[in-house]
């Protein structure tokens, strides 16, 4: 099945090459009507290039046949087309073998043949040549035909889908089931592509819904901490990940001169001292541990048991809060000390239950400390497990930059609504349509909405139990944590893109378009990959039939004013392109010959005066010197 809402027939893809920007979107099947017809108009100019070059064949051909001593040497120039020159030169060919096969003999006017073994070898060479040219001229247009196929570039197509926009969720949140689905289905979404197509081991065939695979990035795992009060569990041990400064390109955007953006997000371990961790009791009256990390619905940011239940399911258990400066009315809002600035702050709550693994662990996060005991199993197995509940604290912030040249001027979280500022028409320009397409995108491209709906399900540690043991985990499982989770941030934002210019958001009850009229231009910004559409090169389709065009007409014969009969290409040359390779040639060379002379008085009167001088100053002084101490 085809994708439907795309923009078809021609189009300009301007991040491109120059020859390649232009475009013809079609279906498969009349893009394979269009080639196959282009096939054949190459291969339909074989006769006129033969009427071409019917005199060079023949000049070619009586040199070297001057010696066969031919009943018809002419035969050759009365062919009527490629098929027949072949079959004459091919045939005399074949007399000569027959003739001479006992030895080679030199033919001359009637006499006596002599043997001549030196231009027994130039007239086979010759003969090789002229089946080279016979055959070779026909082969390489049929070549030329087949390879027309490859105008077909790509099926990357505009999108142009009816419900393009900005949707959200209207209802009361008293009833938002469908809000929860949505957003857990589109993180779930993001975290599934990021698993699959993020990394060494990609599966290709199911990474082909965005316009680009996936986003690079680049990883520092000795990174400063950034929160304000240095909270974090190690000096310079927090994981930096970052896009660098990328165009927006790179998401799918169709625009001569994009802007550009950067993405970062840092993570680490928090501390977790009696400050910030300590025993309370629970409304049900069990010990739990509560965590004090900022202003949320309860007295405590978050809390779990201290003891684990028996009927508890193996695993982990999260808990996320996220905080978004000068969102209003917040429900977490972190302690001074675990803010950074303006930019938005996300602290996951991770507690194992009952999880054994196979090497011990000093993870802050995922630790595995007090060996286990098996009484009953051999003793062999050596297994660790974590003896506390008390939850691991990961702390990451995100940070986003979108510029409109890498020296600048750039906005970031603080001050990102300025790029709007001068403009009041009644449309957006292209980089303010880009700049909200950028702004749509980062939304919910976070720590916070890479895990906030999953939990722990979002966890590489989680897929990694088997019933109740963990695989093997790395020494730092935290940062494989905080690189999935900016993976997945990163899919969000491919995905947010393609949500928005297809319209994903408008089958879901409660959520209505927001977009403004006056940026309605970012719903035919977008490049989406399609199925069932094919490109083909616009300057490719135009070059081919002008080439066919111009042979067909040049081989033509028309009468001079004397009445003889000539191709046009003979009259054009006669009249006109004979007059003008000789200006052109005598200009050349008088070009040539000013900048010879150029070279000449420059070296003879710069260069060598220079050089003389240097010696004088220089060189012969330097060696007086070195030979006084010798």
């Amino acid at each position: 099945m085809s994708t439907s809402f795309v923009q078809t027939g021609f189009w300009v893809d301007q991040n491109r090459s120059l020859l390649n920007q232009r475009q013809i979107l079609l279906s498969d099947y009349r893009a394979g009507i269009l080639t196959n017809t282009l096939a054949v108009l190459i291969t339909s100019i074989l006769k006129p290039v033969f009427e071409l070059l019917r005199v060079p064949f023949w000049l070619l051909w009586r040199k070297v046949t001057s010696r066969w001593g031919l009943l018809r040497p002419t035969a050759v120039e009365e062919a009527n087309d490629f098929y027949e020159f072949t079959g004459e030169v091919i045939s005399a060919i074949v007399q000569q073998v027959r003739e001479r096969w006992v030895g080679y003999h030199f033919v001359n006017h009637g006499a006596a043949p002599v043997p001549n073994r030196r231009r027994m070898a130039a007239d086979a060479l010759g003969a090789g040549a002229m089946i080279a040219v016979a055959l070779g001229l026909p082969l390489t247009l049929l070549i030329a035909s087949i390879i027309s196929t490859g105008l077909k570039t790509d099926t990357i197509a505009i999108s142009q889908a009816p419900h393009c926009g900005t949707y959200a969720y209207t209802t009361s949140f008293e009833n938002s089931s469908t809000f929860v689905e949505f957003e857990h289905r589109a993180e779930s979404e993001s975290g599934l592509y990021a698993s699959e197509c993020y990394g060494d081991s990609s599966l290709i065939e199911d990474c082909n819904k965005f316009f680009n695979q996936t986003i690079s990035y680049s990883s520092n795992n000795q990174a400063d901490c950034p929160f304000d009060g240095r909270v974090c569990y190690g000096i310079n041990d927090s994981i930096r990940l970052t896009t660098g400064l990328i165009p927006a390109s790179i998401l799918g955007v169709n625009a001569d001169n994009t802007l550009l953006f950067n993405k970062t997000m840092i993570c680490s371990p928090l501390v977790s001292g009696p400050d910030y961790v300590g025993i309370g009791e629970s409304d049900q009256g069990e010990e739990q541990w509560e965590y004090w990390y900022g202003r949320s619905l309860a007295d405590y940011t978050w809390a779990n048991p201290i003891q684990e239940s028996s009927w508890e399911i193996k695993g982990y258990s999260t808990g996320i809060h996220c905080s978004e400066p000068g969102a209003g009315d917040a429900q977490f809002v972190p302690l001074p000390e675990f803010m950074a600035g303006y930019y938005p702050v996300t602290i996951s709550f991770i507690s194992s239950h009952a999880i054994f693994y196979p090497r011990f662990r000093e993870d802050p996060i995922f630790p595995a400390r007090q060996k286990a005991s098996f009484p009953w199993k051999d003793r062999a197995l050596t297994l660790y497990y974590n003896n506390s509940t008390r939850a691991g604290v990961l702390g990451c912030v995100d940070q986003f930059q979108i510029c409109r040249t890498a020296e600048g001027p750039c906005w970031d979280n603080g001050n990102v609504t300025l790029i709007f500022d001068d403009h009041s028409g009644e449309s957006a320009t292209v980089e303010q349509n880009i700049a909200l397409l950028l702004l749509l995108a980062l939304d919910y491209s976070t720590a916070c909405g890479s895990i906030q709906f999953r939990g722990a399900e979002a966890l590489d540690a989680q897929a990694k139990i088997a019933h109740m043991r963990s695989l093997p985990l790395p020494e730092n499982q935290w940062q494989v944590e905080a690189e999935k989770m900016f993976q997945t941030s990163l899919a969000r934002m491919q995905l947010n893109v393609f949500n928005l210019v297809r319209g994903t958001a408008s089958g879901f009850d409660g959520y209505e378009d927001i977009l403004p009229e006056k940026y309605r231009g970012v719903c035919k910004l977008v490049k989406i990959p399609t199925v069932g559409w094919r490109n083909i090169n616009f300057v490719g389709v135009i070059g081919i039939v002008l080439v066919v065009l111009f042979m067909w007409i040049i081989s033509r014969k028309t009468e001079d004013g004397a009445g003889e009969a000539h191709m046009i290409i003979v009259l054009l040359w006669d009249r006109f392109l004979r007059d003008l390779c000789f200006r052109v040639g005598k200009t050349v060379g008088t070009i040539l010959g000013w900048t010879a002379n150029g070279v000449k008085i420059g070296w003879e009167k710069v260069v060598l005066p220079l050089w003389e001088l240097l010696e004088l100053l220089l060189f012969e002084p330097a060696w007086r010197v070195l030979m006084s101490y010798l």
